[in-house]
């Protein structure tokens, strides 16, 4: 079952609400139209042979799927994404997305939102990124070249399997805050995480799913839904993230 406000009209009321704050430019994608118009979808291993799965569950979500690396001694592990090029958000920064399935098998499959990302690529992409790991890791990540580090401040949680949740991904300046919900209590988050990093200070926002078990030769499935990047004052980040507990999803099995 689809949310029963559709994603834009809830974002007109809430920064209606929010007459204190100048206005955001907003990005929505619900999928309900059943494609990924206005997406750039990217692959890093698509050159060799490993390129990222996009399909439409039910015809309104967005299912990511990063095949296994080939050579993940020489490559690095499966990953994929999809990213939204009509705004480059830099001092301030929202991103937020439902998900609705995953692929358990694989409990150290990695799936979340990327911010102030740049330079797209094998070997070249940069930016943040808040990861939830199907065995419960949270944590905020940056990414030069491709090459990964965990900022401190990352916890693990449980998860359900049979759940779904929304992550947040906010930014004020050189502060990163990520935020998880279980998708039947919008109000109060299961976890919250914090870090402080200035490498980046500008970028694109988006999906990613990432392989990150030992051998690196696993698959990795996640299944999105309503997502939303702005660009808020401030004051308005704690309220974006609770505005938008206007939806609810059921969710979608992996196929």
């Amino acid at each position: 079952m689809k949310p029963n406000v559709s994603l834009p009209l809830a974002v007109s009321l809430l920064l209606a609400a929010s007459s204190f704050a100048s206005a955001a430019v907003t990005i929505t994608d619900d999928f309900n139209d059943g494609n990924d118009s206005g997406w750039s979808r990217q692959s890093s291993l698509a050159g060799f042979g490993a390129a990222g799965v996009f399909t439409f569950p039910g015809g309104n979500t967005y299912q990511i799927s990063a095949p296994a690396s080939p050579n993940p001694g020489a490559l690095g592990p499966a990953r994929t994404g999809s990213v939204r090029f009509d705004q480059s958000y830099d001092s301030s920064f929202l991103v937020q997305a439902d998900i609705v399935g995953w692929d358990a098998a694989n409990p150290r499959m990695a799936m979340g939102l990327i911010a102030r990302g740049d330079n797209f690529g094998l070997g070249t992409t940069d930016g943040y990124f808040l990861a939830l790991s199907a065995n419960g890791l949270f944590d905020i990540n940056r990414t030069t070249n491709e090459a990964n580090t965990t900022l401190p401040g990352g916890i693990t949680v449980p998860l359900d399997v049979n759940a779904d949740y929304r992550l947040i991904f906010s930014g004020v300046g050189s502060s990163l805050s990520g935020r998880l919900f279980n998708l039947t209590d919008l109000v109060n988050p299961i976890a919250t995480i914090n870090a402080v990093d200035s490498t980046y200070t500008s970028g694109f926002s988006g999906l990613f799913v990432f392989d990150g078990s030992p051998t690196g030769i696993q698959t990795t499935t996640a299944v999105f839904d309503n997502y939303v990047s702005a660009i808020p004052e401030p004051a308005t980040l704690s309220i974006l993230g609770l505005g938008f507990g206007l939806f609810a999803a059921r969710r979608r099995r992996l196929a």
